[in-house]
């Protein structure tokens, strides 16, 4: 009978057989793989209906159980890819595969992954039979199909899938966002607003919704308006700090410089290395006439983006004020220069358009970007050269040039390589 011995809380019967205890282990075992199917089958719906925290959660309780259905890890490596967890999805798939999961799901995955990070396939029946074997995995190819549109200026394209992605999925908040964000790009605020606000009342908990959607009430000059949705946006995310800054700008434009340049300070104190910071601060104080402060700090947000033609000319202003002509007719030559190569990039990228495989205007228009906007974009779109033209010499220079300004050497070499054939040889 049951007793406590001091030792443990109970002991079996004695009348308990070896028979008994094998159908008790059994039935264990049973119960266990009973479990992991439950859990699988929920995971699976999970995945379908998009809840894709709860399926992580449910199917990660399977992997703690220790289960090796191959099914598992292909349905983590779906969630994963889509909450933009690369790294998880990658290696939950590497599982699949070693156990054993179908081998054309696994390549279809892996497709999956790719294009979600812009790694685009250069035949259109890759595309194709991704779209028809789409299932819940829509959206996604959808977005990187508007991209892969988008990479090859092929506008009335990607719009028109944006609308078709809508309308298979209405309430879908990142449709109306990716669509706003294209519209956004295309200048059309009223309209990006409007997708944008749709987007923001599909998923009020979104910060980075909230702050395009004010970027883009700022550009009508709606600044009543941008406060309140940078306000929201910081209650879900004070540390949102390109809302702060923006913030900042609107409470200047509507009379409340004090409240601006205090908000800035505090910034600056905390993020000393922020460019946008020291770039709103410095553009405040110029325009308060505390030329001193405005030069420091435009001067350091100019060391930090170089190509912010922006700053560049805030800076060239703030030191003409203050005197220091040389220096401010360097940096009215830089902006010059750089406007100059704006104004060439339309037409570059109108031509583009006609002929968006040509190499050469590729080329230009990715080292504009890199000069005179900004290192990210031109980064962009070298990388979208190099999937046309892998070989391209003056880009592989380019970004070596670039990878070293970023104290990337490996990434450098790996491009210098392409520039100097010598380099990385073994003796």
């Amino acid at each position: 009978m049951i007793h406590y011995s001091g030792k443990r809380w109970f002991a079996l019967p004695r009348s308990v057989s070896r028979s008994a205890i094998a159908i008790l282990i059994v039935g264990g075992l049973i119960g266990f793989w009973l479990g992991a199917d439950i859990l699988l089958l929920r995971g699976r719906h999970l995945v379908e209906q998009r809840q894709h925290r709860s399926a992580v959660r449910w199917l990660s309780v399977a992997t703690a159980l220790g289960t090796q259905k191959p099914e598992v890890y292909y349905q983590l490596s779906r969630a994963w890819r889509r909450l933009g967890d690369f790294e998880k999805s990658r290696l939950s798939l590497e599982k699949a595969s070693e156990r054993g999961w179908d081998g054309g799901l696994v390549r279809r995955e892996q497709q999956l992954l790719a294009i979600t990070q812009r790694e685009f396939p250069d035949h259109i029946h890759v595309w194709t039979d991704l779209v028809r074997s789409a299932g819940s995995d829509l959206p996604e190819i959808c977005e990187a199909f508007v991209y892969f549109r988008l990479a090859r200026l092929e506008t009335v394209d990607a719009l028109e899938i944006l609308r078709a992605w809508q309308a298979e999925y209405p309430g879908d908040a990142r449709a109306y966002h990716v669509h706003g964000q294209v519209l956004q790009a295309l200048e059309r605020w009223k309209d990006a607003a409007e997708q944008l606000a749709r987007a923001a009342e599909l998923a009020p908990d979104r910060d980075d919704i909230l702050l395009d959607l004010a970027a883009a009430q700022m550009q009508q000059l709606f600044y009543t308006q941008a406060i309140e949705s940078l306000n929201r946006c910081l209650e879900i995310n004070g540390e949102n700090h390109a809302a702060r800054v923006t913030l900042a700008r609107a409470m200047a434009k509507v009379g409340q410089v004090d409240v601006a340049l205090r908000m800035l300070s505090e910034d600056l104190e905390r993020l000393p290395n922020r460019a946008e910071v020291l770039s709103a601060l410095g553009e405040l104080e110029l325009s308060e006439g505390q030329l001193e402060p405005a030069v420091i700090h435009l001067r350091e947000a100019a060391q930090l983006e170089p190509c912010d033609r922006e700053t560049r000319y805030l800076l060239a202003r703030a030191l003409q004020r203050a005197g220091l002509r040389a220096e401010a007719e360097a940096e009215f030559e830089f902006v010059k220069e750089a406007t100059e190569a704006i104004t060439r990039l339309s037409k570059l990228t109108a031509d583009m358009v006609s002929d968006p495989n040509n190499v050469e205007l590729r080329f230009q228009v990715a080292l504009i970007n890199w000069k005179y906007e900004s290192r990210e974009t031109g980064l962009r779109w070298f990388q979208e050269l190099l999937a046309i033209a892998p070989n391209h010499v003056p880009t592989h220079r380019i970004l070596a040039e670039h990878y070293a300004l970023e104290d990337d050497a490996q990434r450098s070499s790996f491009h210098r390589r392409f520039v100097d054939p010598a380099v990385g040889r073994t003796p």
